[in-house]
């Protein structure tokens, strides 16, 4: 089993999710022979690309853990079997409320730093 994959912020969606499927069927693999013409591929292989799929629709990922605005602590996500190597998912994920706030006050601060006519450069003025 994989290791869980833990997010401390809250997941919004699955922007993207590719999945490949394939026949346990190795010859193909073995007459693979590439075109020096055009860009060739296996044989015998399926692309599902799923698009803006919430969290409990993935095939990839399943949530272990809440995902709500008032939990703090981290998002814990765990792989399926359907997850192989050359699988590929993408999450938005927003940042938790406390977070966003102190990201705003710090913001706001750095600020005063670069506003000339702030309290703190005018001090330094005298």
């Amino acid at each position: 089993m994989e290791s869980p994959l833990l997010i401390e912020g809250i997941i919004d969606e699955i922007i993207i999710e590719t999945l490949i499927n394939h026949s346990q069927d190795k010859e193909s693999v073995r007459n693979f022979k590439r075109s020096n013409e055009y860009i060739n591929g296996l044989e015998h292989r399926k692309v599902y690309l799923n698009e803006n799929l919430m969290i409990k629709e993935s095939h990839c990922v399943r949530l272990t853990s809440r995902n709500s605005y008032v939990y703090n602590g981290f998002r814990t996500i765990e792989f399926t079997d359907e997850f192989s190597p050359e699988s590929v998912i993408a999450l938005q994920i927003s940042l938790l409320p406390q977070i966003h706030q102190s990201v705003i006050d710090l913001r706001e601060f750095l600020c005063q730093y670069s506003n000339s006519p702030s309290q703190f450069n005018q001090i330094i003025k005298k």
